[in-house]
């Protein structure tokens, strides 16, 4: 079943998008992997695995001392397997959609990858209109300033 965007925010015009993504249909990365959400860990991501009650996704997993925890329900899995990433567009982008369950593996559609394969600090979506001077540190945005009619 595909799921639609669970963020309604625009993947193709997103700004500071990388050009040459990586468009090939992406395998599972499951516990093990190296991404900001490998395993179970929060990392930096600020969006979970899906958590399911019989079979349909409830909510997402909210990251609790560091971990992933379903308040409702459990992590939604695929033959066994638990979902563990979500598939973005590209590295740091603000919108994601979930992965399809495909002959018993979590797999990402096209052009979309698991959130898996991106490096443990990278920084998700962007720092906002009241940010000045943003720059990635860590996985989080820091701000040098914020500009004049913010508060």
């Amino acid at each position: 079943m595909r799921r639609g965007l669970l963020l309604l925010l625009p993947l193709l015009f997103a700004c500071g998008a990388p050009h040459g993504l990586d468009l090939r249909v992406a395998g599972p990365h499951l516990a093990g992997g190296s991404g900001a959400d490998a395993g179970l860990a929060c990392g930096t991501l600020p969006f979970g695995p899906d958590c399911c009650e019989s079979g349909r996704r409830v909510t997402s997993a909210s990251c609790v001392q560091g971990q992933w925890s379903c308040e409702t329900g459990a992590f939604c899995t695929c033959e066994g397997k638990p979902q563990t990433f979500q598939c973005a567009e590209y590295c740091g982008s603000d919108a994601f959609v979930a992965p399809d369950c495909v002959n018993g593996e979590w797999v990402c559609s096209r052009p979309t990858m698991p959130t898996s394969n991106c490096r443990a600090d990278t920084c998700w979506g962007e720092p906002g209109d009241c940010c000045g001077g943003a720059a990635c540190v860590d996985g989080g945005w820091t701000c040098a300033f914020t500009p004049s009619g913010c508060e």
